[in-house]
């Protein structure tokens, strides 16, 4: 199985006042058989995401994982040959405090049933500003 991805470039000035900010990235199942994403899970607790295909209901939000022994949230959504979905990842940058400002890099890692893709990465960059 092969999923494409559009990633957007980076997502600038993000003022650390200003809310949330969330992107969207678009992805489609390229492969000749079914895609099955088992798990998700970000790099950091400042970022949760959903997934929503055409005509489904939003997944449950992937966070990062807590704790030992977390893999990530459990998901089991299947993607058809040819079916595009769309993760939105939300960013928080109040999550760290009021201090904490400069370059950002947050990831969205999803786990597939696919040995030629067992992982679809997801990344985001910013700058958080006062």
């Amino acid at each position: 199985m092969v999923v494409t991805t559009t990633i957007p470039a980076n997502l600038g000035d993000i003022p650390i006042k200003g809310g949330k900010v969330a992107t969207k990235f678009s992805f489609q199942n390229t492969g000749k058989g079914n895609l099955t994403i088992l798990k998700g899970q970000t790099s950091c607790m400042c970022t949760v995401a959903n997934i929503s295909k055409v005509g489904s209901s939003i997944s449950p939000t992937i966070t990062m994982p807590m704790g030992q022994g977390s893999s990530g949230t459990r998901l089991d959504i299947t993607l058809a040959p040819g079916e595009t979905a769309e993760l939105i990842a939300v960013f928080d940058p109040m999550a760290h405090g009021p201090d904490a400002v400069g370059p950002i890099k947050r990831d969205v890692i999803l786990t597939t049933d696919s040995t030629e893709t067992p992982e679809i990465r997801f990344s985001f960059l910013g700058n958080v500003v006062r």
